[in-house]
């Protein structure tokens, strides 16, 4: 592989990852928020799971923008108008090119396909909490929600029970979060952890967390 075909799949990787974890947000975070509040919630919202090597979940985080990049690589992903934007290189490429660089990614997607299953395996083998979660249907999502320390029950939602977004679906549910408390849940939480979520916050008497408008660095 050629230098300039190296960079511009590490722009791609990039890419990739920043596409993702604009929504993800934290569930440390949210947590952190809370407890700001002084609101304590009878279930645990932010675990801190045990990573392969020991690594530190923004490291995780990195390590998994390469590998689900090469997992998830669809033939066409270049004609992309938002990816052309970002990486003008690939405008430069002759059709040509482009086949040959889609050739190199596609010759590495059966090894990450491969060493998915593996580092799941590790994590579960890690983390007894989350060795029974089924991640046939989204093992890519299963593994993103372990970087970003969400709870089990969210992350066995999310891929194994949700169609739609409660975020979409609950748009009246988040409004009120966001008026009583300043803030609200930036990823999907489970039908049951938003309903406590919600209780809480209808009991909460205090003042709505000031947001950055109000120079606080949330």
């Amino acid at each position: 592989m050629n230098q300039n075909d190296s960079e511009i799949i590490k722009k791609l990787i990039y890419y990739d990852g920043q596409s993702r974890n604009g929504y993800s947000s934290s569930s440390k975070e949210l947590s952190d928020k809370l407890s700001a509040l002084g609101i304590a919630l009878p279930v645990k919202l932010h675990y801190d799971y045990k990573l392969p090597g020991g690594m530190a979940p923004q490291d995780y985080e990195k390590f998994l923008d390469e590998l689900l990049f090469y997992v998830d690589f669809l033939d066409g992903d270049f004609d992309n108008p938002h990816l052309l934007a970002h990486i003008p290189e690939l405008n430069k490429m002759t059709q040509d090119e482009k086949k040959a660089l889609m050739r190199k990614i596609f010759r590495k997607q059966s090894q990450a396909k491969l060493k998915l299953k593996t580092e799941i395996e590790k994590i579960k083998k890690l983390n007894k909490e989350v060795a029974q979660i089924d991640t046939s249907k989204r093992p890519g999502s299963f593994l993103r929600g372990i970087s970003y320390g969400f709870a089990p029950k969210d992350i066995d939602w999310f891929i194994n029970k949700s169609e739609t977004s409660l975020i979409s679906n609950n748009a009246n549910i988040y409004d009120e979060l966001e008026k009583r408390l300043g803030f609200a849940p930036q990823y999907d939480l489970c039908s049951e952890h938003l309903n406590i979520l919600l209780t809480a916050a209808r009991t909460y008497r205090g003042k709505p967390l000031p947001g950055k408008e109000d120079g606080h660095d949330w």
